[in-house]
């Protein structure tokens, strides 16, 4: 089986290909496998493994430093940078936290090239739940190999002619960036180094989630649209300027290639530059080459500088969509519609298309950007745009007017209107459609159903059955993870806390019993404050319950009050509804949980854990069998709400943090009680799963969720042991990752689940 970040790839692949021998012509096709083979061979001498030897501990590092990556964000200072030592190169990524606010000001000021960079080396973190955002995987296809953790930073001098070039030109590119924070207002500027020259930085988070919500975050980022209007307008200044067709074309083919090093050369911009110079240049000779060619070519010079950037979105958006654009108008039905047809089919073709690679990657999809385009591009494209750009080209000679004042006053007033537009319609609608992570089969039949629509263009007598038909298939597609036939508990990797997903099957419910949190280690001042923190809701449980296809909670299950099992409730809230909260009085009175409750607008649907009619809000097969009332320590582990289940082939015991007082109340209450997994209660403290438990429950299997060499010394030696002692085999999340059961309803199903390991792991446990 194809590792899940390889399919995509090969799907993009698979369909280049066909398109290829579709056309029979056999020097192209002679051709394009001389390419393929070129690939492969370039492919398997990449670089996979880092070349520096890297030494354990704490090491001098001299880091020269990539202007534009650097980041200020409250204490904490991120640069991508080059350590070179007597025999190579390596690019790392350095991360500092300063401990005062005086040094990070001083580091401010100084703004070196170079740091003396005292820290250890280590690897990046990489993803511990399935389908969860990758950083190492993500910074090894950058070749960057090592996370260095920096303990100080010492500015130290660096020779020009010894910089590298390309670190040399992103300085330069700084520089203009810098230039165009101290010339234009702070939204403009935003705005023009966004639009006009891709850096992001400093983009609002907020702005940017109501744009992807509403599926026009595209607009946000340079594209080649971006790149085909500067160079229209360029031609345009300059015909008018009275240039012979010779001079314009020698002054773009000089000009493109400066302005795409001073946006960094993205892929879409490389792209849109590289096609264009190809165009001009061919302009040369006696015919131009075909758009599908220049296409072609681009494809595979990018490939053939990195191999691994056809995993990246951008790479992946760009060149699809325009492929199906330089498809699409070439047909002869297409150039015979009207201009709103062709707008309208255009827009529906291309959304079709996006759809494999938005589902990979977010596992959601907007529609409203079939609607939006039609309003929001036009509105960037030929007003936002062409202002910010003008305001560029004119800031050295009239950046002090009331002209140039008035150009950005009404450039402010065009972003404030756009921005305030994006947040009423993403507040007023909901255009997104949660599908999950599709299989390596549901994806070949989702791009099988696109390429269907497509064709169905050309068969006018049979357009609108084979629409019917491939739209059916694209929604079967999409659908087939939010309803799939299996059912699965998931305890998610949180680190040092505890989520736990109960989904059932044909998408009948999903339930959540804890949220997991981060845990604060005192109180920061306001210049440690971050921008985008770490969250455990944000940044881990929502991107894993979306690629399970869940798209919204029957009820979320909080065991007891502690941070580490309900803090990201908010955050979960946010972005997923909540049909429900069911926890105990104790918790439900709780000033943190009460505030949490408050804050996500769930208070009126908080559920009393012993309400009569509680049964009703729990997943099939589950009861609360502790406590029994509502009477006891307040907020204490022993007062956790503890669910007996009965699902699929086992029956289940979730604990909480339940302790060796709670579980002797447990056992005397219920002394035939029996399971067969086993949710260990408190993280694997010594302060649970006692003999009073184990040797009553004869379990055989037990779950513990855990953070990777936590504070605690979870799990405690004398825990392993008891389960060891009682023959139960012990899955953590802090050796294992995520933590999976399948299970289905028809037999069927279930005979060809028993066929594969019961329980999955993100890592394989040792043994296995």
């Amino acid at each position: 089986m194809l590792a899940d970040d390889s399919r995509l790839a090969f799907l993009l692949i698979l369909v280049w290909s066909s398109r290829i021998l579709y056309t029979r012509q056999p020097k192209l096709i002679l051709f394009t496998f001389l390419i393929s083979l070129l690939m492969i061979v370039r492919l398997s001498f990449h670089q996979k493994e880092t070349v520096v030897d890297w030494k354990e501990g704490t090491q001098d590092y001299v880091i020269e430093v990539k202007a534009s990556t650097v980041k200020w964000d409250g204490d904490r200072l991120v640069f991508q940078g080059m350590y070179t030592d007597e025999t190579t190169r390596e690019e790392v990524i350095v991360r500092y936290t300063s401990p005062t606010e005086e040094t990070m000001v001083a580091l401010k000021e100084k703004k070196a090239h170079s740091y003396r960079v005292k820290g250890e080396a280590k690897s990046p973190t990489k993803a511990s739940n399935s389908h969860q955002f990758d950083y190492k995987n993500y910074l090894n296809r950058q070749q960057i190999y090592r996370v260095i953790e920096a303990e100080a930073l010492i500015p130290v001098p660096t020779l020009s002619q010894n910089r590298t070039l390309l670190y040399r030109m992103d300085s330069i590119r700084e520089k203009l960036l810098a230039y165009i924070d101290s010339t234009f207002s702070k939204q403009a500027a935003i705005y023009t180094k966004a639009l006009v020259f891709a850096d992001k930085r400093d983009f609002p988070d907020v702005v940017s989630d109501s744009f992807r919500q509403l599926g026009i975050v595209h607009l946000l980022s340079i594209s080649g649209l971006h790149v085909h209007l500067f160079i229209h307008l360029f031609e345009s200044v300059l015909i008018h300027s009275r240039m012979t067709k010779e001079s314009i074309r020698g002054f773009l083919l000089v000009t493109l290639p400066i302005y795409g090093l001073f946006t960094g050369f993205g892929v879409s911009v490389f792209r849109a530059i590289g096609m264009t110079w190809i165009r001009l240049v061919s302009d040369k000779g006696e015919q131009r080459l075909p758009a599908l060619d220049t296409w072609a070519i681009l494809f595979s010079v990018s490939i053939l500088i990195n191999p691994y950037i056809i995993f990246e979105i951008g790479f992946q958006l760009s060149y699809v969509m325009t492929l199906i654009l330089i498809i699409l108008t070439a047909q002869p039905y297409f150039l015979n519609y009207s201009k709103i047809k062709a707008y309208g089919v255009m827009n529906l073709v291309l959304f079709l298309s996006s759809l494999p690679i938005l589902t990979f990657h977010f596992f959601e999809f907007s529609w409203g950007v079939v609607l939006l385009n039609a309003v929001f591009i036009p509105f960037v494209s030929l007003l936002l745009l062409p202002m910010l750009l003008f305001s560029v080209l004119v800031s050295p000679v009239l950046s002090q007017t009331l002209l140039f004042n008035a150009l950005l006053s009404v450039s402010e007033r065009l972003i404030l209107v756009m921005e305030k537009s994006a947040q009423f319609i993403q507040q007023s609608v909901d255009f997104t459609v949660v599908t999950g992570r599709l299989s390596l089969f549901a994806s070949v039949f989702l791009v099988v159903g696109v390429i269907i629509f497509l064709l169905s263009f050309e068969k006018t007598k049979k357009q609108n059955g084979l629409q019917a038909v491939s739209l059916m298939l694209i929604l079967a597609t999409l659908l087939s993870v939010r309803y799939s036939p299996f059912g699965q508990v998931m305890m998610i990797d949180v680190g040092q806390g505890e989520s736990i997903l109960i989904k059932e099957p044909w998408g009948k419910g999903s339930y959540l019993i804890d949220t997991g949190g981060t845990v604060s280690w005192g109180e920061k001042e306001p210049w440690q404050e971050r921008a985008k923190p770490f969250s455990v809701g944000t940044d881990i449980v929502v991107p894993v319950l979306k690629s399970q296809g869940v798209h919204e909670l029957q009820t979320v299950l909080l065991t007891h009050p502690d941070t580490d099992h309900v803090d990201a409730l908010s955050d979960i809230a946010a972005s997923l509804n909540i049909k429900a909260v069911m926890a105990s009085e104790q918790t439900l009175t709780d000033e943190k949980v009460q505030s949490i409750l408050a804050v996500s607008e769930l208070k009126d649907k908080a559920i009393r854990s012993q309400h009569p009619d509680s049964i009703n809000y729990l997943p099939k097969g589950t009861r609360l069998i502790y406590p029994i009332n509502d009477v006891g320590e307040k907020s204490g582990n022993n007062q956790s709400l503890v669910l007996l289940s009965k699902i699929g082939d086992y029956t289940w015991l979730f604990t909480g943090d339940l302790e060796k007082e709670g579980e002797a109340s447990l056992v005397n209450l219920y002394p035939n009680l029996q399971v067969d997994i086993l949710k260990v209660g408190h993280h694997g403290s010594d302060t649970s799963t006692h003999d009073t438990l184990l040797s009553q429950l004869n379990a055989s299997y037990a779950w513990l969720s855990l953070g990777r060499q936590n504070a605690y010394g979870h799990p405690h030696p004398s825990v392993l042991s008891r389960l060891e002692d009682y023959d139960i085999m012990p899955y953590r999340t802090d050796q294992m990752g995520g933590i999976q059961y399948r299970y289905a309803h028809h037999p069927k199903l279930t005979d060809w689940l028993k066929r594969r390991p019961t329980i999955n792991t993100y890592y394989q446990p040792e043994g296995d």
